[in-house]
């Protein structure tokens, strides 16, 4: 699936277009909130396990102290403490990407959520139920093929 590259060119990820503001899903039709609402689960999962990923490598350089020893007396140091620092970043970034929200249009966990809190709720009841629909139908069939 297409990123953000360094080159300064943005493309499309997980149905969201980055070049221009992600427009407001509350003012689209029900059905269509639900379709973007998809495209933002797997937005975000995908932005997620991208972070999960980038810890699990994080780590080591981090806390293991004779990993930071080894590299610390050779020639490599100043590499691996921009590496370091790399994954700190993007960590950080990751996180900034998964919870910064100014507005309902940023695509965000908290865009995620806002029709689940109790004051929205009954102006989103439209979309809730055609979300309860789509997933509560996956959880009866997911069930019923476990037992």
């Amino acid at each position: 699936m297409p990123t953000s590259g360094n080159n300064g060119v943005v493309y499309a990820i997980g149905g969201f277009d980055k070049r221009s503001p992600v427009e407001n899903i509350f003012s689209l039709p029900p059905p269509e909130q639900a379709e973007r609402f998809r495209a933002l689960f797997k937005y975000l999962d995908e932005q997620y396990m991208l972070l999960i990923q980038t810890y699990h490598m994080l780590v080591p350089p981090w806390t293991v102290q004779t990993v930071i020893e080894r590299f610390n007396k050779t020639e490599r140091a100043r590499g691996f403490e921009m590496v370091r620092g790399s994954l700190l970043d993007t960590c950080i970034l990751a996180i900034t990407k998964l919870l910064l929200d100014r507005e309902e249009t940023n695509p965000s966990l908290l865009t995620m959520v806002r029709p689940f809190l109790a004051g929205n709720r009954p102006r989103r009841a439209e979309l809730l139920q055609i979300l309860e629909h789509d997933y509560s139908d996956w959880h009866k069939q997911h069930y019923s093929r476990r037992t």
